[in-house]
């Protein structure tokens, strides 16, 4: 067992490879890295003392000086901070890698630039709102006469640009077509569509977005981030009915910017188990947006994670072109891929 005292103890760092605190780390405990004494050895074994209660663990490289030389060496380090007579120690034990831990190590706290998302989806209308015009059109509900589930999909992609700062893009197409037979007329964009005649329905809102986020540093097993979205909304709504001489159609279309707020948190369960929560979100006078979704994680591979979570899309506009507030509630599942 190699024990030594800070700061007697000291060495040379070449290459940080990983750190991960034990469960009983506390928040900002660290040591100073200085030249290893000619004099230390390293023992095969770690194994703490009864009353030894490491509060950081880490891998690291080394360089090893001697009158030999340099050589650079693996090591496995564990420090402790003790007081004694108000005077603080931190005592540090030490031995060996072995090839297996060092390219584990890596492998956990590699810097990954670029995170791949993909969702699938069973979408459900919960209300659909829609008159066009605002003001004089007819009002119906979509969500009555088509609930769904209707198939969705969205994709993110991630660019890490440091561990704090990163860009985040997101394409989710939204689209229902259905065909109903109104019990009443209603008036849309200027034409009438007759009680008891059928309507074919077409209600679409893609969404592109481009977002900044900011990754605060973990405070124990939660992570925080937050930051802002420039959203584009492409959005149509059309009615069509009859054939021939009676054709009639309406239709509504809309392309605009919409700036959102991002919040997201992270909590992770085990090292491969998590429940991230990821919201995008805001309100104006004449309409107000919420993207919120909660999903639970599991890393099947370093580098794969599967997940499945629930995810609800809510809000519109009260405007003289058009009043559409919608409300769409889904479930998906979805695998992620860094790299």
């Amino acid at each position: 067992m190699a024990q030594i005292r800070s700061p007697l103890f000291s060495f040379c760092l070449s290459t940080l490879i990983a750190t991960s605190l034990s469960a009983t780390a506390s928040a900002g405990s660290s040591f100073e890295l200085g030249t290893l004494p000619q004099d230390a050895s390293l023992s095969d074994s770690l194994e703490p003392t009864s009353n030894w209660k490491p509060e950081a663990r880490a891998i690291i490289q080394l360089a090893k000086v001697s009158e030999k030389g340099t050589t650079e060496e693996s090591v496995d380090v564990a420090v402790e901070t003790r007081s004694d007579a108000g005077n603080e120690t931190r005592e540090i034990q030490y031995r060996p890698a072995s090839e297996k831990e060092v390219t584990e190590a890596k492998e956990e706290n590699r810097f990954y630039r670029f995170i791949l998302s993909a969702e699938g989806s069973l979408v459900f209308q919960s209300n659909n709102d829609i008159a066009v015009p605002g003001g004089s059109g007819s009002r119906f509900d979509l969500s009555e006469v088509a609930p769904g589930p209707y198939a969705g999909f969205r994709v993110y992609l991630w660019w890490m640009i440091t561990q704090n700062h990163s860009l985040r893009l997101l394409y989710a197409p939204l689209s229902v077509r259905t065909t109903f037979t109104p019990a009443e007329d209603i008036l849309f964009d200027q034409v009438n569509f007759v009680a008891g005649q059928s309507v074919d329905a077409l209600y679409k809102f893609n969404s592109y977005r481009l977002s900044y986020i900011y990754n605060f540093d973990p405070v124990g097993r939660f992570s925080f981030r937050v930051g802002f979205t420039a959203k584009i909304r492409d959005a149509a709504i059309e009615l069509e009915s009859g054939s021939g001489a009676s054709a009639r159609s309406g239709s509504t279309t809309d392309i605009g910017f919409v700036p959102l707020l991002n919040f997201g948190v992270r909590y992770q369960v085990t090292d491969a188990l998590y429940v991230d929560l990821d919201a995008d979100g805001s309100w104006a006078p004449q309409g107000r947006a919420i993207d919120a979704a909660l999903k639970l994680g599991y890393q099947v591979h370093p580098n794969v994670a599967l997940e499945a979570g629930y995810r609800t899309v809510e809000g519109g506009a009260d405007v003289d072109q058009v009043y559409n507030f919608a409300w769409f509630n889904s479930v998906f599942f979805g695998v992620s891929a860094r790299f």
